[in-house]
């Protein structure tokens, strides 16, 4: 059971919270400036704190790696609580 202040406690099992996409293999194009699927969850996959990729690609401290995540749709005007 997780604590989450937007909806108190829910289990991963419930109905109504849904699992983010995994990341790893996304994020791993990233950091080897691999092409980037237009497919790709680029908002949505999270690593396991928390990060999206545009956390990952900021972290390499590679701008191009940057580049390519904001031409493939990230959406770099996202809050995140």
């Amino acid at each position: 059971m997780r604590k989450n202040a937007w909806v108190g406690e829910a289990s991963v099992d419930s109905p109504g919270v849904a699992q983010a996409p995994d990341g790893t293999e996304l994020f791993r194009q990233i950091i080897a400036l691999e092409d980037i699927s237009p497919s790709a969850p680029l908002n949505t996959a999270r690593g396991p704190h928390g990060e999206v990729a545009l956390h990952v690609a900021v972290a390499t401290g590679n701008p191009e790696g940057v580049r390519r995540v904001i031409r493939a749709g990230a959406f770099v005007g996202a809050y995140d609580y």
